[in-house]
C-alpha cells in the first residue's frame, strides 16, 4: 500500500449513495521515479453509513479514477459498508490525522469481526456499538468477538461454562 495520507483534510467532495455517505479526498501519491510533477493524482474514497458521522470506512485507497471504482459499489457492496462503517469506522479527524494508520487498522479489525455481525440489522449494530466506547477498529473487533463467543458458547459437553 502507498503513503496515502490525505492532501488537506477539508478538501473533500460529499456525495450520498443509497444509505451511505461518500467523500472523496486526494491523498498524497506514490514516488514517480521521475519525481512528482510526473506523478498522476490519486483519491480516496470514504464511506461513512448515513447517521454516522462517526464511522468513516476506507472503500477505496487510492485510487485515479475515481467514478470507476463508486461504480463497483452494488447493493451488497453497500449494505456491507454500512455494516462495517458502523463497527469499525473511524472519526474524520482520525482519517485526516492519518488515513494510512486508519486503512491499517480497519484492515486487521475486518479479519477479527465475528461472522455474526452480517446477520444483524443495521439497527441493531448500532445498538450494540453505542456499549463500546472506543475508537479503535481492532479493540471494537475484539470485543464483539468476546460479546458473541460468550453468548453462544455452550460450554462443551458439561452444560454451560458458567452456570450458577
Amino acid at each position: 500500500m502507498t503513503d496515502c495520507d490525505l492532501i488537506s483534510a477539508e478538501g473533500y467532495a460529499e456525495q450520498q449513495r443509497g444509505s451511505l455517505t461518500l467523500r472523496v479526498a486526494a491523498v498524497t501519491p506514490p514516488a514517480h521515479p521521475l519525481g512528482q510533477e510526473y506523478a498522476e493524482p490519486h483519491y480516496a474514497v470514504f464511506a461513512s453509513a448515513t447517521d454516522n458521522d462517526i464511522g468513516w470506512l476506507a472503500l477505496f485507497v487510492p485510487v485515479t479514477d475515481v467514478d470507476a471504482a463508486i461504480a463497483t459499489i452494488d447493493a451488497d457492496a453497500e449494505e456491507r459498508a454500512s455494516r462495517l462503517s458502523i463497527l469499525i469506522g473511524a472519526s474524520w479527524a482520525a482519517v485526516a490525522a492519518s488515513a494510512r494508520t486508519v486503512v491499517e487498522a480497519q484492515e486487521e479489525a475486518v479479519m477479527r469481526l465475528p461472522s455474526e455481525v452480517y446477520g444483524y440489522s443495521l439497527a441493531e449494530l448500532r445498538a450494540v456499538r453505542t456499549y463500546i466506547n472506543t475508537p479503535d477498529p481492532n479493540l471494537t473487533a475484539v470485543l464483539l468477538g468476546m460479546t458473541y463467543h460468550w453468548q453462544t458458547d455452550p460450554g462443551g459437553t458439561h452444560g454451560p461454562r458458567f452456570s450458577s
